[in-house]
Protein backbone atom coordinates (compact mmCIF):
# COMPACT_ATOMS: atom_id res chain seq x y z
CA UNK A 1 0.00 0.00 0.00
CA UNK A 2 2.87 2.30 0.70
CA UNK A 3 4.10 2.32 -2.55
CA UNK A 4 0.68 3.19 -4.05
CA UNK A 5 0.49 5.98 -1.28
CA UNK A 6 1.56 8.56 -4.37
CA UNK A 7 -0.45 8.04 -6.70
CA UNK A 8 -3.56 9.20 -4.35
CA UNK A 9 -5.40 6.02 -5.93
CA UNK A 10 -8.60 5.09 -4.44
CA UNK A 11 -8.72 1.15 -3.38
CA UNK A 12 -11.73 -1.37 -3.91
CA UNK A 13 -10.83 -4.27 -1.68
CA UNK A 14 -12.60 -7.61 -2.61
CA UNK A 15 -12.22 -11.05 -1.29
CA UNK A 16 -10.42 -13.96 -3.41
CA UNK A 17 -13.22 -16.37 -4.29
CA UNK A 18 -11.78 -20.00 -3.18
CA UNK A 19 -8.76 -18.68 -1.16
CA UNK A 20 -9.59 -18.84 2.39
CA UNK A 21 -5.63 -17.44 3.29
CA UNK A 22 -6.57 -14.10 1.97
CA UNK A 23 -6.71 -10.89 3.73
CA UNK A 24 -10.75 -9.65 4.07
CA UNK A 25 -11.47 -6.64 2.50
CA UNK A 26 -12.16 -4.34 5.80
CA UNK A 27 -8.45 -5.48 6.65
CA UNK A 28 -7.43 -4.51 2.86
CA UNK A 29 -9.05 -1.04 3.26
CA UNK A 30 -7.85 -0.80 7.02
CA UNK A 31 -3.84 -0.66 5.95
CA UNK A 32 -4.63 1.55 2.94
CA UNK A 33 -6.21 3.84 5.09
CA UNK A 34 -2.85 3.87 6.91
CA UNK A 35 -1.26 4.15 4.42
CA UNK A 36 -2.65 7.23 3.19
CA UNK A 37 -4.53 6.34 0.81
CA UNK A 38 -8.74 6.38 0.61
CA UNK A 39 -10.37 2.88 0.05
CA UNK A 40 -13.63 0.73 -0.37
CA UNK A 41 -14.62 -2.74 0.89
CA UNK A 42 -17.17 -4.64 -1.82
CA UNK A 43 -18.21 -8.13 -1.39
CA UNK A 44 -17.65 -8.79 -5.16
CA UNK A 45 -15.23 -7.98 -7.74
CA UNK A 46 -18.72 -6.91 -9.89
CA UNK A 47 -19.42 -4.36 -7.35
CA UNK A 48 -16.37 -3.33 -7.37
CA UNK A 49 -16.10 -2.53 -10.76
CA UNK A 50 -19.48 -0.96 -10.68
CA UNK A 51 -18.88 1.54 -8.23
CA UNK A 52 -16.10 3.18 -10.36
CA UNK A 53 -17.87 6.25 -12.08
CA UNK A 54 -14.89 7.29 -13.92
CA UNK A 55 -15.07 6.27 -17.52
CA UNK A 56 -11.82 6.32 -18.09
CA UNK A 57 -10.56 5.05 -14.90
CA UNK A 58 -6.99 3.25 -14.88
CA UNK A 59 -8.05 -0.14 -13.06
CA UNK A 60 -5.00 -2.04 -11.61
CA UNK A 61 -5.53 -5.11 -10.31
CA UNK A 62 -3.00 -6.25 -7.58
CA UNK A 63 -2.16 -8.36 -4.72
CA UNK A 64 -2.99 -11.63 -6.03
CA UNK A 65 -2.72 -13.68 -9.09
CA UNK A 66 -6.22 -16.00 -8.10
CA UNK A 67 -7.73 -12.40 -7.73
CA UNK A 68 -6.51 -11.31 -11.46
CA UNK A 69 -7.46 -14.72 -12.89
CA UNK A 70 -10.83 -14.10 -11.40
CA UNK A 71 -11.26 -10.54 -13.26
CA UNK A 72 -9.39 -11.87 -16.46
CA UNK A 73 -12.18 -15.42 -16.31
CA UNK A 74 -14.97 -13.13 -16.29
CA UNK A 75 -14.50 -9.89 -17.85
CA UNK A 76 -12.62 -11.36 -20.66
Amino acid sequence: MKALAPTRAHIHAVPIDGNEAALPPEKLVEAAQQAGLTATAHDTIENALASIEETNAFILIAGSLYLAGNVLRDNA
